[in-house]
């Protein structure tokens, strides 16, 4: 994917496009100083989306919440599309190699047609590239880092916009998947799939 990111706030255009890598789901996105929402983790104590995000693009954080049975990163990211979010930017952790995810988009990978719903586009940010957009007037990126550890976190609408131009290739196919069952010689309500 060929990626800018151009980040407009109370000042002059910085751009971003080292630090984001974007998948868009129609070939091509172009965003004009958009307005993200930052979702903290992306969802409640339920598994819900945390707000309402039909149309918007939000930022949601990579790491795992800190509670028992909390939803991985993708059940929160699948929550978000079920709500009709427009684009999904999650921010990685120090934990996560920027350069790593880099390679694992660029290498591309197959997906089952409508599983995205209405998302246009998704993407990974670098912690530099978080830490620009997350922060605002008088308050730090790591003021709404906290912020959203707490139970109580609301979704903030960032003072930041974004301007993004990607292009994807995008290829169309018909996958075709043989799958067969082994019974064993007990019936434990177990199988084993082999597809190919």
């Amino acid at each position: 994917a060929q990626t800018t990111i151009t980040l407009l706030g109370g000042g002059s255009p910085r751009p971003l496009e080292s630090q984001l890598i974007v998948r868009a789901y129609t070939g091509q996105l172009n965003l004009d100083r958009v307005a993200p929402l930052f979702v903290g983790y992306g969802v409640d104590g339920q598994g819900r989306a945390a707000a309402e995000v039909a149309g918007r693009v939000v930022i949601m954080l990579a790491a795992e919440p800190a509670r028992p049975g909390a939803p991985g990163l993708r059940a929160r990211r699948d929550a978000l599309i079920a709500a009709g979010a427009r684009g999904i930017l999650v921010a990685l952790d120090d934990a996560t190699p920027f350069a790593a995810v880099q390679r694992m988009f660029a290498s591309g990978a197959p997906q089952l047609a409508g599983r995205n719903g209405s998302l246009e586009f998704d993407g990974m940010l670098s912690t530099e590239a978080a830490a620009a957009l997350l922060a605002g007037p008088g308050v730090t990126a790591q003021d709404r880092l906290a912020a959203a550890r707490h139970a109580d976190f609301q979704p903030i609408a960032l003072d930041q916009t974004v301007s993004i131009a990607a292009a994807t290739d995008v290829r169309q196919f018909n996958s075709y998947n043989v799958i067969g069952r082994l019974p064993g010689r007990r019936s434990e309500g177990e199988a084993v799939l082999l597809t190919g």
